[in-house]
């Protein structure tokens, strides 16, 4: 049997399957699950543009600002590179912040935001 499993709104939805050993008695039915397996791949992520973030420039050269749709806790922002190298990470509050990337080398990057309403991620290039 296919499943879809969640644990909160933000994680998003799992797919994976369950084999069960179904006993059906007089007066109960009894189900024992015999194996699963659940898929712990990300399919998509939310864009921070369709969060609501804004994130610019999006060609930048020394400063990034991000900015949030309303003011919102802490954050943590994320900065890698495409093979998945953590170049930067910061604690960002809930206001408009700006983020140096004067030491980065020229190149497309990726900053992920994890907020307490959910991950989202947006593609920068470094000039």
């Amino acid at each position: 049997m296919g499943v879809r499993l969640r644990s909160s709104a933000a994680a998003g939805w799992r797919y994976g399957w369950v084999r069960l050993q179904v006993n059906s008695y007089t007066n109960a039915v009894l189900f024992n699950v015999k194996d699963y397996a659940i898929s712990t791949t990300v399919l998509a992520v939310q864009t921070a543009q369709a969060a609501g973030w804004q994130i610019y420039p999006t060609q930048v050269t020394d400063q990034l600002t991000l900015e949030p749709p309303t003011p919102t806790g802490q954050s943590q922002v994320t900065v890698a590179d495409l093979c998945g190298r953590v170049v930067a990470r910061a604690m960002v509050s809930g206001r408009r912040q700006q983020l140096s990337l004067a030491g980065l080398a020229p190149g497309l990057y990726l900053v992920q935001l994890d907020t307490p309403a959910g991950h989202f991620v947006q593609r920068i290039a470094k000039q």
